[in-house]
């Protein structure tokens, strides 16, 4: 309804053929889509999907950047995000520990390919255990017979 409207307007404008209300049309479509969901990309192919029409794939690209810049220009939230919101679900942008954001100045060759292995968790060989190794820390993957796993 967006490009159809545009379209409108601009045809008191210019001349405009009906190729052109319905590149409008179909623009508007995507904007609109990307614009609401903030997922641009999503709207472009969405729409191109239903036209395979090559030629139309700058100007939807122009349209999702247009809604983009007015979407985030009004509103802060996507609409899933502001449906969160209004439920009461707070949303919090998580930052990874340190311990991820160091892993990227290890390079592969830095790999333990020796894993230790434990088989009695029992606390005087678990401290036996630890003491016997310089490292701080050890991945943990439970039997699977485990209760609860």
């Amino acid at each position: 309804m967006c490009g159809v409207l545009v379209g409108g307007l601009m045809g008191l404008i210019f001349h405009l053929s009906p190729a052109d209300n319905m590149t409008l049309a179909v623009v508007g479509m995507s904007g609109c889509l990307g614009a609401v969901v903030r997922a641009p990309l999503t709207g472009i192919l969405i729409v191109f999907e239903m036209t395979h029409e090559f030629s139309l794939v700058p100007a939807l690209m122009l349209g999702a950047l247009v809604s983009q810049t007015v979407a985030r220009r009004l509103n802060a939230h996507s609409f899933y995000d502001a449906l969160l919101l209004q439920d009461g679900h707070q949303l919090e942008h998580v930052i990874p520990p340190a311990i991820c954001r160091a892993g990227s100045n290890y390079r592969f060759g830095d790999a333990n390919f020796h894993p230790v292995v434990i088989d009695d968790l029992s606390p005087a060989k678990l401290r036996d255990f630890l003491g016997a190794h310089p490292y701080q820390r050890f991945p943990f993957r439970p039997k699977s017979n485990w209760p609860g796993c």
